[in-house]
C-alpha cells in the first residue's frame, strides 16, 4: 500500500463529487480530523507546508497551538504535528514499506497513518515506559535504531503533505483510525515473541 498524493484524492473527489469546490471538501476533510485530534486530546504544533519541520518563526517547544488555530493554519496548506509526550503517546515510527507480521496485526487494533515511508503506529504512553523498553524492541525488529519515538519528539498527521525534491507531494493517511492501544501490552506481545 502506498501513499497516495493530494492529486490522487482531487480525482476521486471528482469523480465522486463534481459539484463541490475541492477546496471546500478539503476544508472538510481537515475540519474531520481535528474534531478526531481534538476527541484524542493530541497536542498539536503547526509545521511547514510540504515540511515536517516546524513553520518559520515557530519554535515546536512553544506552546503548542489550540484546534481552532490548528484549522485556520491547515487551511493555508501548513502541516500539523502531534506532541507525543503531551499527547501520552508513543509511536511506533516504522519506516519500511512492509509491516512485520507483528506489526500487521497491531496496525489493525490500534491508531494507525500510511506515511510516505511506512507507517506510524500510535499507542498510549505511560511514565512507566524505560529506554530498556525500546532496547529489547530494537533488538527484536532488527535494530531499526530510529523506530520508537516518545519523549520530546513529535509526528506528522494525517492530512499532513510532504514534498522531497524530485517527487511528488505525498499525504499522510490513517489507515486505521481508532483510539490507541496501550504501549505496555504492546510490549508484553513482543515479549512473548521474544
Amino acid at each position: 500500500m502506498s501513499t497516495r498524493t493530494k492529486h490522487d484524492i482531487f480525482v476521486e473527489w471528482k469523480a465522486t463529487n463534481p459539484k463541490e469546490n475541492f477546496r471546500s471538501f478539503w476544508k472538510k476533510q481537515w475540519k474531520r480530523e481535528i474534531d478526531f485530534y481534538e476527541e484524542l486530546g493530541l497536542t498539536l504544533i503547526p509545521l511547514a507546508i510540504r515540511k515536517k519541520r516546524p513553520m518559520k518563526g515557530y519554535s515546536w517547544d512553544k506552546k503548542p497551538i489550540d484546534y481552532k488555530r490548528a484549522f485556520e493554519l491547515v487551511c493555508k496548506d501548513l502541516n500539523l504535528g502531534v506532541i507525543l509526550q503531551e499527547s501520552k503517546l508513543l509511536a511506533v515510527d516504522w519506516d519500511k514499506p512492509i509491516l512485520h507480521d507483528i506489526l500487521i496485526d497491531w496496525a489493525t487494533r490500534t491508531l494507525t497513518a500510511k506515511t510516505p515511508r511506512g507507517w506510524h503506529l500510535y499507542f498510549k504512553a505511560d511514565n512507566s515506559i524505560k529506554h530498556a523498553d525500546f532496547d529489547r524492541l530494537r533488538q527484536f525488529f532488527s535494530g531499526n535504531s530510529d523506530m520508537f519515538r516518545y519523549s520530546i519528539q513529535y509526528c506528522l498527521l494525517p492530512l499532513s503533505i510532504v514534498k522531497k525534491e524530485n517527487e511528488k507531494p505525498q499525504v499522510y493517511e490513517w489507515i486505521n483510525r481508532t483510539e490507541p492501544c496501550a504501549f505496555n501490552k504492546f510490549l508484553r506481545e513482543v515479549e512473548l515473541a521474544l
